[in-house]
């Protein structure tokens, strides 16, 4: 099974997919040592720190995260250091 989930901040109709088998697409979100951009037209700071900062956050530990950008890696508390908004 596939959960597509809305996670806005990004991007107007930025979205990750999440797979029963452990791997998360994540798309411009979870990027290693990148930190997440949000002055993009149709980026939001509210939006992405109401809605999709708590649902990476929630992301379990040793997911296979698969970014839009660069190697996938196993997910970590770590990466959410990464994600800190720019």
């Amino acid at each position: 099974m596939i959960d597509v989930v809305e996670v806005p901040g990004h991007s107007p109709g930025s979205l990750l997919f999440s797979f029963d088998d452990g791997m998360v697409f994540t798309g411009d979100y979870l990027i290693p040592r990148t930190a997440v951009i949000l002055r993009y037209p149709g980026g939001s700071e509210e939006a992405y720190e109401r809605v999709t900062l708590p649902k990476l956050k929630a992301i379990p530990n040793g997911r296979l995260i698969l970014p839009g950008h660069g190697a996938p890696y196993r997910f970590d508390g770590r990466a959410m250091d990464w994600n800190q908004r720019r």
